[in-house]
């Protein structure tokens, strides 16, 4: 039997192309690890992928599995899919900046919103997360997505880690927690494991987490998607405002002046992109004394609603730094749900009306637009 070459089974393999990945082939993706054939004519190839692009190369495997059994002389074959363990080249990874500037079709999601900080610190997940839970006790439809890579705390604070599945190999199912739907690269990664990845791959985390999750069906729509950004204005916002449908942006802050200054630029940020501010949320407005109910504002007062008046930006509402709030996140109940009746949960209920509000504004704004360039 002639001796088969590693350089034809490499041959073969470049006969599979990403379409979403400017047509590169497999060999071109560098993501071939291991690649043999003993002398009966067994192949094994080993592809390494980042967590995120599992379930994306899940038909690449069974495509590297066709085109390597065409190969004469090859008896069996093995292809594995394995978690990355090598420095990879990100920008092989990524779509191509066509398809990042695309607005990615939620065709049955209502509404996207972006909950946002310039600075971290501030209490911007734990706002998402409870603004989320709210609108789930007010009959809505809701998910969350987890867009901080490099932080992810949502399975901690919606109390699983269960890992997502896929049905078809392509689409991700998200996880459900508490009610709602919810997708995280926690869920993907190992709970301790570091992700050191440089902007490129972030931005293909976020894009496939938005457009790979099946987030609705036609018979199962969300009302809500709630979008929980990492502090600052870096590459993850820019794709996300790029390719998300957003309703629109909220913006968290303490009253505090060095947070105020970072919280500018993020509404900044989001004006600039034609992304509307529904809002302010101010948080760690006030503290009291569980022991003897005095008031104490460490981060000053009120800052946040001076804010929106001097910005002619809505303030959505205020919360207090409470402790029972901290406890909820690290004991994975979103506090809302744990004590409904409460004062705290009646400001989110504010907050999310005020943010039904300024959708409506934003909506109706929009198709006065319209109506008015048809006339």
């Amino acid at each position: 039997m002639k001796k088969i070459t590693t350089d034809s089974l490499r041959e073969a393999l470049k006969k599979i192309t990403f379409p979403d990945l400017e047509n590169q082939n497999l060999i071109q993706l560098d993501i071939i690890s291991s690649l043999s054939c003993d002398e009966s004519g067994k192949v094994l190839c080993v592809l390494e992928v980042p967590p995120m692009n599992h379930h994306a190369f899940s038909q690449a495997q069974k495509a590297a599995e066709k085109v390597l059994k065409g190969v004469k002389g090859v008896t069996e074959v093995t292809v594995v899919l394995t978690g990355s363990q090598k420095k990879i080249d990100a920008s092989k990874l990524i779509p191509s900046k066509k398809e990042l500037k695309k607005k990615i079709n939620l065709e049955y999601v209502k509404h996207v919103i972006a909950v946002g900080s310039g600075k971290g610190g501030v209490g911007k997940s734990m706002v998402a997360v409870n603004l989320a839970a709210t609108l789930s006790t007010m009959g809505y439809k809701v998910g969350i997505l987890d867009a901080d890579i490099h932080g992810p705390s949502l399975p901690m604070m919606l109390g699983t880690s269960e890992k997502p599945e896929s049905v078809d190999g392509k689409t991700i199912i998200p996880i459900e927690s508490h009610g709602m739907k919810y997708m995280s690269i926690g869920l993907l990664a190992s709970k301790n494991q570091p992700l050191i990845w440089r902007g490129p791959m972030v931005q293909s985390a976020i894009f496939h987490m938005l457009k790979d999750v099946r987030w609705a069906t036609k018979e199962d729509l969300l009302d809500y998607l709630i979008m929980d950004l990492p502090p600052g204005t870096g590459d993850i916002h820019m794709t996300v405002c790029q390719s998300a449908p957003l309703s629109g942006a909220i913006v968290v802050s303490t009253p505090q002046d060095l947070s105020l200054i970072d919280a500018r630029r993020a509404y900044g940020m989001f004006s600039k992109l034609n992304i509307d501010v529904l809002g302010l949320v101010e948080n760690m407005n006030v503290f009291e004394c569980p022991h003897c109910k005095g008031q104490t504002h460490i981060f000053g007062s009120e800052g946040v609603q001076k804010e929106s008046k001097e910005s002619k930006l809505p303030f959505l509402g205020s919360l207090p730094l409470d402790i029972s709030l901290r406890e909820s996140a690290d004991k994975g109940t979103p506090f809302v749900l744990k004590h409904p009746g409460g004062t705290i949960a009646q400001a989110f209920k504010e907050i999310a009306k005020n943010m039904e509000e300024q959708i409506s504004y934003v909506e109706a704004r929009l198709k006065s637009n319209t109506d008015t360039a048809l006339i």
